[in-house]
């Protein structure tokens, strides 16, 4: 009887602690919301077509996010500045800077005039896992001006085994200012249908939704152009990249699986000292 008390507090106080250390270990491996904040975050200088931010301390790389634009037979420009620069002409209704993309597409051939935009994760987890999940962001200010159509096509990326993944896409209010067709597949498309505001709450109707779910992404890609529904000879027009949204894998704290391991051998060590029944005499009293 005495050993099979004791068995079973032993047993009891080892459950209590590997629960203990389950947990501690489950709350290193959780994830943290990281996103890419365009108020704290400049182009810089205005006008060139790639670019690396740094700005996440956990992460030991020397860069967060790479980007990149590679022009086809257009220009990028605004009367005011060389495109992309960060600026809040374009905010999606939400009144917060974002990176503008402007350009004059000399005609609205969809198949040869283009910009195409990527951006890449410079992230390696605990797990030795590269790449990042939960991958979101909006789009902001794609419409029909008259004088030009916004169209955006093959918005999708790389996941960290090598396959292209093909994005979520929602428009944010009920009544947008484009059509959506093909959204997680390879055929999407988004093309201007009417006008939308630069700012204010009417910005809204122009703000795209992009998501790649749970994916685990290295890279981002999508490509912007004049749609076919434009003058042969648009006029300027724009889109804004709002923040980008994104969960890594924090590194634990130094020492913390350490220590659990210290206090297991400990309890372990005193479970030792003290298996010896007590005296015959003494169980005899019992």
């Amino acid at each position: 009887m005495y050993y099979f008390r004791k068995f079973s507090q032993w047993i009891a106080f080892m459950s209590l602690l590997a629960g203990t250390t389950i947990m501690g270990l489950q709350a290193q491996n959780l994830t943290y919301n990281r996103f890419l904040n365009w108020s704290s975050n400049t182009w810089s200088p205005p006008g060139i077509l790639t670019n690396n931010f740094k700005f996440d301390t956990t992460n030991p790389a020397s860069y967060d996010i790479s980007f990149s634009l590679t022009t086809n037979n257009l220009d990028l420009r605004t009367a005011a500045n060389p495109s992309p620069f960060v600026t809040n002409q374009n905010d999606g209704g939400l009144g917060n800077n974002a990176l503008l993309m402007s350009f004059n597409a000399p005609n609205n051939n969809t198949n040869t005039t283009f910009a195409a935009v990527t951006f890449e994760f410079n992230y390696t987890n605990i797990n030795s896992i590269v790449g990042v999940s939960n991958v979101s962001f909006q789009i902001y200010d794609i419409d029909n001006g008259g004088t030009f159509q916004d169209r955006l096509f093959n918005i999708s990326g790389t996941n960290n085994a090598g396959q292209v993944i093909y994005a979520n896409l929602s428009a944010v209010t009920s009544a947008p200012s484009f059509s959506i067709t093909g959204s997680g597949a390879i055929d999407n498309q988004v093309l201007g249908t009417n006008a939308a505001p630069n700012q204010g709450t009417g910005a809204f109707a122009g703000s795209l939704q992009v998501d790649f779910g749970t994916n685990v992404m290295v890279g981002i890609y999508f490509i912007y152009g004049p749609g076919p529904a434009g003058p042969v000879d648009p006029g300027n027009q724009s889109i804004s990249l709002g923040p980008i949204y994104y969960y890594i894998e924090p590194i634990p704290e130094p020492g913390t699986v350490n220590l659990l391991g210290l206090a297991l051998m400990a309890v372990l060590f005193g479970w030792f000292l003290k298996r010896r029944p007590p005296a015959p005499e003494k169980q005899c009293l019992k």
